[in-house]
């Protein structure tokens, strides 16, 4: 879905904050909540200067002449290297970033968004329109021969799911779960199925 620029009337993706045609930043009542920036700082991406935002989805570098989004989904790897954010992508593409804000914390920060795995689950949500919908997530599973115990990972994964898709803006419903259990060979082994109903 586009917009259009206030001062040139160019057509601009909706999520943009300044218009790829004239270069004025676009006002923040035309930006859908749901592209809410959860952190901004100056940035420099080469020899460009711009500014540098995370959504709940990806992080944008933008500056009066371009705007490169880049998808958690998509990343492999983030780390810190010489006081700068390096990124790689599944496609092997390459990202230097140097933030004017501390490198750590964007690097964490980048990095729990990665580990989330709302991103594979995404694209089998619904458009927020108001009527009630359902995801199924299944297949995690835990070795167990506890009876009482907490499985920590699959745990903290749902919770970071639920949160994100609040993030995005759904309302959610309700959460079950259901822990199906199996025996191979010697090995007892924990299917975690969970519901999460939301609008």
């Amino acid at each position: 879905m586009s917009i259009n620029c206030k001062n040139c009337k160019a057509s601009i993706s909706e999520g943009s904050k300044f218009c790829c045609n004239c270069g004025v930043k676009i006002e923040q009542n035309v930006i859908k909540k749901n592209y809410e920036i959860l952190k901004s700082c100056d940035a420099n991406r080469g020899f460009t200067r711009g500014e540098l935002y995370a959504y709940s989805d990806r992080i944008e570098f933008v500056s009066k002449k371009v705007i490169k989004k880049m998808y958690y989904s998509n990343l492999r790897k983030v780390k810190k290297s010489l006081g700068n954010i390096d990124l790689e992508t599944i496609e092997d593409e390459y990202e230097v970033l140097v933030v004017k804000d501390s490198v750590d914390e964007w690097v964490q920060f980048i990095n729990e968004r990665m580990a989330n795995g709302y991103y594979k689950i995404k694209k089998f949500l619904k458009e927020k329109d108001g009527k009630v919908h359902i995801v199924m997530i299944n297949n995690k599973n835990q070795f167990s021969n506890e009876e009482l115990e907490c499985a920590n990972k699959y745990t903290n994964e749902i919770d970071s799911i639920v949160s994100s898709m609040q993030d995005d803006g759904y309302e959610i419903i309700d959460v079950n779960y259901q822990v199906i259990k199996g025996s191979y060979g010697l090995s007892e082994n924990d299917y975690y199925r969970t519901l999460i109903m939301y609008k």
